[in-house]
């Protein structure tokens, strides 16, 4: 058999062991944020699993809320929408035909809607009015239609 000293050493190893895995798990817990009650880390803004869907959900949820019923057609522009690595941020492109006012043609818009990945949050959001302009293309400072001179 051991002898009590051994044996005592042994307990305290283990004791030992076990207080510094405690430890360690603890203050990863508190750091990341994930530990409840403590408020280390980020807390209530921590990670959340944002996924391109949720992104687009949001910025139709952000636009409804600022449009409401003046919204006829609500469209997701597949093209240009996009997850941003670099930036960690999905872009959203959205465009929106709304009503007019009673006997007026419908107005068109684009919307811009950029969402954090990392808490599901709106970052960025602008709506665009698309207003055509008709060219001009006959000069009379004597350039050509790119702006150089005539020849």
């Amino acid at each position: 058999m051991s002898s009590p000293v051994s044996r005592r050493q042994n307990i305290i190893v283990v004791i030992t062991a076990v207080t510094v895995i405690v430890l360690s798990i603890s203050m990863t817990l508190y750091v990341t944020g994930s530990m409840p009650g403590m408020s280390g880390g980020s807390g209530a803004d921590g990670y959340k699993n944002v996924t391109f869907n949720d992104a687009v959900l949001t910025c139709e949820a952000e636009t409804r809320s600022k449009f409401g019923d003046r919204i006829r057609v609500l469209t997701l522009d597949n093209h240009s929408s996009r997850y941003e690595e670099r930036e960690l941020v999905y872009k959203i492109f959205q465009h929106m035909d709304l009503n007019g006012k009673v006997g007026a043609p419908k107005v068109e818009f684009f919307v811009n809607c950029f969402v954090r990945a990392s808490n599901g949050r709106v970052t960025k959001y602008e709506a665009f009015e698309e207003v055509e302009v008709p060219a001009n293309t006959s000069s009379s400072d004597n350039t050509n239609m790119f702006g150089f001179p005539k020849k």
